[in-house]
């Protein structure tokens, strides 16, 4: 009867230290660079990303993280120059962002995109 109590507090604190793991990754990251600023430029995000398996060059990507353009003293334009993968994006109004070779993925749970500013692809905008 012990070992089986014993079991189930162990069973019980995996799952706990599980779901703080795989919550605990997850960050919204917010355009902080100039204007026409590189997506891939580690300082211009606010916290600035750092090297992990889902962001190796430093910039914000991967399924468990989402990025927010919005320039609070002015409108800026923020190019994509890799493609990436993020759980979600929001543009905000008076905000771009601009790609034509790079490729955007979402993926993760719940992907959302939420456009209130322009994305430019390939010279259409949306």
């Amino acid at each position: 009867m012990r070992c089986k109590r014993m079991l189930e507090v162990l069973v019980i604190l995996f799952l706990g230290i599980s779901v703080f793991i795989s919550s605990a990754g997850a960050t919204e990251y917010t355009y902080v660079g100039p204007d026409n600023g590189n997506w891939s430029t580690s300082e211009n995000w606010s916290p600035e990303p750092v090297w992990s398996p889902e962001m190796p060059d430093g910039y914000p990507a991967g399924a468990s993280n989402s990025a927010w353009i919005n320039a609070v003293s002015s409108n800026v334009n923020v190019n994509l120059d890799y493609s990436i993968s993020l759980n979600g994006l929001k543009v905000d109004v008076g905000d771009s962002l601009t790609f034509s070779q790079a490729i955007f993925n979402l993926s993760g749970t719940n992907p959302y995109v939420v456009n209130n500013g322009v994305i430019n692809v390939n010279n259409n905008s949306y």
